[in-house]
């Protein structure tokens, strides 16, 4: 295949226009999203079919509007702070709908100084896996709670920031639900699954935004949240405790699981986190051993 345009010889090669035709086609034609803007600015001077058809914007449409105004970051850039747009954004469309993009910019020159060279990649799919593949990680999957590796490693962090905090503790709540084994053998584990999936919106319902709930395993829940002293402590407990009382609907009646609780209080920052888990998980013990009694 030559790319000469017709009427040249290879001795002579192609003309500065024929040249410039072609590097024109190429971009043009590009499978990838292109786009050239001022970087001082973000108004985009000059867009390729492809991105007319990532954006479904029309070439008018894009041309004299600011990229900044179409993306919003999704991942932070890596460094570069001269108006090149590096990193994932969110680009929405005309239909409401919001695709990823990969972006990448490259410094050209042009008169009067340089402008940015955008290339992008459509990385919705991608970024979907990699959302599903994280939540799988630190979720459990049967409650939507958080899992016990996540909940030891948020605990780990929240006792390493304790250390420049003198105005809070963080308390570990412990706890699992009584008569849970029984439920599970006499109803199957169908009905099982119900109960811990309505234990956890329960143990939801009465956290606060910056706490953390997660189903460790079987019927045992953590709690880890930050407390001005262990009589904020127990006035969440008396919360969770108070909540789980309430009857279970299901199986065509109603069903009672009430928790057995354990807390522990951090006030050392030093304390490693699973030393406080393994406290809070003795008391919990106690407390059953206690309930039992009773």
């Amino acid at each position: 295949m030559s790319l000469l345009v017709p009427g040249e010889s290879s001795e002579s090669g192609p003309t500065p226009e024929a040249s410039a035709r072609l590097f024109d086609a190429l971009v043009e034609s590009s499978p990838h999203p292109i786009a050239v803007y001022a970087l001082d600015t973000g108004v985009i001077d000059y867009v390729n079919l492809g991105m007319v058809g990532l954006t479904g914007l029309s070439r008018a449409g894009l041309v004299g509007a600011r990229l900044h105004d179409l993306l919003t970051e999704v991942k932070p850039s890596t460094g570069y702070s001269d108006g090149r747009l590096n990193g994932q954004y969110g680009l929405a469309l005309p239909t409401g709908r919001t695709r990823i993009i990969e972006a990448r910019t490259e410094l050209i020159a042009a008169p009067g100084g340089s402008c940015g060279h955008l290339i992008a990649w459509d990385v919705t799919e991608q970024a979907g896996v990699q959302r599903k593949l994280a939540y799988q990680a630190t979720h459990d999957a049967l409650t939507g709670l958080y899992n016990e590796a996540h909940a030891v490693a948020y605990l780990s962090s929240a006792l390493r920031h304790l250390r420049a905090d003198h105005d809070h503790s963080i308390a570990v709540i412990y706890l699992d639900l009584n008569g849970f084994k029984r439920i599970n053998d006499s109803y199957g584990h169908q009905v099982g699954d119900e109960i811990l999936a309505a234990a956890a919106r329960r143990l939801a319902s009465v956290t606060r935004a910056g706490d953390l709930a997660a189903r460790l395993h079987g019927d045992e829940f953590l709690v880890v949240c930050k407390v001005n002293n262990t009589i904020h402590a127990a006035h969440i407990v008396d919360r969770i405790r108070a909540v789980l009382r309430e009857p279970y609907p299901v199986a065509g009646g109603a069903l009672h699981a009430p928790a057995s609780i354990g807390v522990a209080v951090a006030i050392d920052p030093a304390v490693r986190a699973d030393a406080l888990v393994r406290c809070a998980d003795q008391r919990m013990y106690s407390d059953k051993r206690l309930i039992r009694i009773a």
